[in-house]
């Protein structure tokens, strides 16, 4: 499979979760570091309910956001304001952080030398 593919695959199913749990994404591959940020989605932030939610494993409210990124070949995250993320959850972020991660660098690189070689 080729690297952006790859990329693509592991970024179709970060979207199709944090979908599923009214949340979106940004990945910016374009800076250093690379960061992979999650926050609640507008259209769910605008949405008001008289009924209290039941509580998850991922509760987001309109301004709260994570910032995943890569410093030093660790993974670091940071939170801006009080989510509510399960361990469980957290760790299904990493992955996915990881792997898109990983499929990004490879992708770049490859074409960096398949450029600097014609």
């Amino acid at each position: 499979m080729a690297e952006f593919e790859k990329f693509q695959e592991c970024e179709d199913g970060l979207r199709t979760y944090l979908k599923k749990n009214g949340l979106e994404y940004l990945f910016d591959g374009s800076n250093y570091p690379i960061t992979l940020t999650i926050e609640q989605s507008e259209i769910d932030a605008s949405q008001t309910s008289f009924i209290e939610p039941e509580k998850s494993e991922l509760d987001f409210s309109e301004s709260k956001l994570i910032i995943y990124y890569d410093c030093e070949m660790e993974i670091v995250y940071e939170f801006e304001g009080s989510p509510v993320v399960s361990d469980a959850v957290l760790s299904k972020l990493k992955a996915h952080f990881k792997s898109m991660y990983e499929s990004w660098v490879r992708y770049f690189h490859r074409n960096v030398v398949e450029t600097k070689q014609q």
